[in-house]
């Protein structure tokens, strides 16, 4: 199977990025992740995380699964989902 990485600059929620992220998604069916590793740290991780999703499904029309791995601490088991679903996923989402 061809992958592909997509490499977007600030502003990959804008309205003006809705079209290209619709291109990259109608090529990657299958699990869709947004994964929190790169804002974890931020008290308002959850909120960003939310808005991700909603960002994703209300612009883009594409459902995305969220995936916490915010810390290096967490436990084996934590840590064994995200990788795992990371996986699966036949693209994620991490800005």
């Amino acid at each position: 199977m061809a992958r592909q990485i997509v490499v977007m600059g600030s502003g990959e929620t804008s309205p003006t990025m809705v079209t290209p992220h619709q291109r990259v998604l109608a090529a990657s069916p299958g699990p869709r992740v947004v994964l929190d590793t790169p804002f974890g740290f931020q008290e308002n991780a959850d909120i960003l995380t939310g808005r991700l999703v909603d960002y994703f499904r209300e612009s883009v029309g594409a459902e995305v699964d969220p995936v916490q791995l915010r810390r290096a601490d967490q436990s084996p088991a934590t840590v064994g989902e995200a990788i795992s679903a990371v996986g699966r996923a036949s693209w994620v989402f991490a800005g």
